[in-house]
């Protein structure tokens, strides 16, 4: 690799962008709620094409091109200024893995039929497992015939623009939550009740206690959590 780093150092780095990439999932859904999936979704794209950009202008003696220090053999852990750099910018690219898987699955919930959820779902699951394989098929080709996994990892950017390209058409109907009027933000409602047994009552009961408030709605105004109407009273 480009600073020759150990068990150690490769262990640490990982643990570091897991509790990266837990912050990261954690804040794209309190903007998946306040902007929208859509604009956590690019915004994560941005984010990620400007670290890896960077990532890769990191080498032992310098930082976009600029000279640094090289690390001392046998100094502490993550001694040398492009390594401090390469940790931030690696932190970015964890913290912006999560809100994008997030907030990918929160924008498929929005564009499906209600009645085809499932199906849809399941076409997001498996169009990503049978294409999994064309990354690193791609990066290994061109490490191996340029020499350089710089090279390679550059392969990357191409597949980031070219989901910004694919999510510049997605329809504007299903932008952000900041278009909807504020009362359907602030709206509660509680989840229709049935005419089955008491169990079932007491346990939609919990459920709407579990979900609390009503934060979004589609356009037939209905709650995006159980589909059921905002702000409808239960049944007697």
């Amino acid at each position: 690799g480009t600073f020759g780093w150990h068990t150690i150092q490769i262990g640490t780095f990982g643990i570091l962008l897991a509790i990266a990439g837990t912050f990261g999932a954690w804040l794209g859904g309190k903007l998946d709620d306040r902007l929208g999936p859509k604009r956590v979704i690019a915004g994560s794209l941005f984010i990620l094409l400007f670290a890896l950009g960077a990532i890769l202008l990191v080498d032992k003696d310098s930082i976009l091109f600029v000279a640094v220090a090289p690390p001392a053999p046998g100094g502490a852990l993550f001694s040398g200024a492009a390594e401090r750099a390469y940790l931030v910018l690696g932190c970015l690219i964890g913290a912006a893995g999560g809100p994008l898987q997030a907030a990918s699955r929160s924008l498929l919930i929005r564009l499906a039929p209600k009645d085809r959820i499932a199906q849809y779902f399941g076409l997001f699951a498996l169009t990503g497992k049978v294409t999994s394989f064309i990354g690193p098929l791609l990066i290994g080709a061109i490490t191996a015939v340029t020499a350089s996994q710089k090279a390679g990892m550059a392969v990357i950017v191409v597949f980031f623009v070219a989901g910004l390209a694919l999510l510049s058409r997605v329809r504007k109907g299903f932008l952000s939550l900041s278009s909807r009027p504020s009362e359907a933000r602030a709206g509660t409602h509680t989840p229709r009740r049935t005419l089955f047994s008491a169990p079932v009552d007491v346990l939609l009961q919990q459920q709407a206690v579990v979900m609390g408030p009503c934060v979004r709605r589609d356009d037939e105004n209905q709650c995006l959590k159980c589909l059921t109407p905002v702000n409808t009273m239960a049944m007697p």
